[in-house]
């Protein structure tokens, strides 16, 4: 068939982040860590389909990301 579907979950930082992406990686037990070529970024890439739907995807269930127009006045 010559396609294949890949699940990809990935968080980008500046590189002065680097040490809070390798706790995250820490914490979940999962993932890995690339510099980006020509940008001063890291990025938390994770592939691992059981990772994604055992790990992450229950996290954010549970602790959701709460943006600036969710917040209350």
């Amino acid at each position: 068939m010559g396609h294949q579907v890949i699940l990809r979950i990935s968080i980008k930082q500046h590189e002065r982040d680097k040490n809070l992406m390798e706790l995250i990686t820490k914490y979940l037990n999962s993932g890995k860590i690339y510099r980006l070529d020509k940008r001063p970024m890291v990025s938390l890439t994770i592939v691992k389909y059981s990772d994604i739907t055992n790990l992450i995807i229950p996290f954010f269930k549970k602790y959701p990301v709460l943006r600036s127009k969710y917040k209350t006045k």
